[in-house]
């Protein structure tokens, strides 16, 4: 009987440390299950971090081409302006008008008219005169200013005997 005893005994020992195995499992089970489902959070939550970070990039990016439309658009219609003002600013219509508003110049009156009769044919000769001696400078450039001087007063006297005769 003993020797049954002994083989009962040791049944028991051999099952118990089995069961406790079998504990010790479902802990590292639950455990593990446990890690898993905080790294998974925490996946979740860097993954949604990453894509807020993503979205306020984006929005960033949306806002300062939005800006800087509406500073083309600013810029263009200043362009826009300032080449209408230059415009308006080439036409002889509103420099007249302007010379008659800021500085009161106005088209002369009859009185204040001088007419001048003109000989055509001593002006023709004159222009004639004129033109040739303008030839004869650009081909004999002075060599100074007192030359030069010179060439224009006696031009000047030339005119003045010519107007004489």
């Amino acid at each position: 009987m003993e020797l049954a005893r002994k083989e009962y005994y040791e049944l028991d020992a051999q099952l118990q440390p089995q069961k406790q195995m079998k504990n010790d499992n479902k802990k590292n089970k639950e455990s593990n299950q446990k890690s898993m489902l905080v790294s998974c959070i925490a996946l979740i939550f860097l993954m949604s971090i990453t894509l807020l970070f993503r979205y306020s990039s984006i929005i960033e990016a949306r806002h300062q081409v939005y800006s800087l439309n509406n500073q083309l658009e600013l810029l263009t219609n200043q362009k826009r302006m300032l080449n209408i003002d230059m415009e308006r600013a080439i036409t002889s219509e509103w420099i007249e008008q302007e010379a008659m508003k800021r500085l009161d110049m106005n088209y002369p009156t009859v009185e204040k008219t001088h007419f001048f009769a003109v000989d055509q044919v001593r002006l023709a000769k004159l222009t004639k005169q004129i033109e040739n001696e303008n030839r004869i400078e650009l081909v004999k450039k002075p060599k100074n200013k007192a030359s030069l001087f010179a060439r224009f007063f006696s031009s000047v006297v030339g005119l003045l005997d010519n107007t004489d005769s």
